[in-house]
């Protein structure tokens, strides 16, 4: 991001572009635990999911959608 002069990106913080999900590595989908992308792409999907950041913005804490 700095090398392309941009501040929007290549952080995370509000207003800049970045999306990024947070996944509960502890919940019982997510097993075997040596396989965790496997766990997460065929068994645990949506129910593993804890946080999600859009732009910046948290959209979803702890499992559920916040209300904007």
């Amino acid at each position: 991001a700095r090398g392309l002069r941009r501040n929007d990106i290549g952080r995370l913080a509000v207003g800049a572009k970045a999306d990024i999900v947070l996944v509960d590595l502890k919940h019982p989908a997510m097993r075997p635990k040596r396989e965790p992308l496997r766990s997460l792409l065929y068994v645990a999907a949506e129910r593993a999911v804890r946080d999600v950041y859009v732009d910046g913005r948290l959209v979803v804490k702890y499992g559920h959608c916040l209300d904007y």
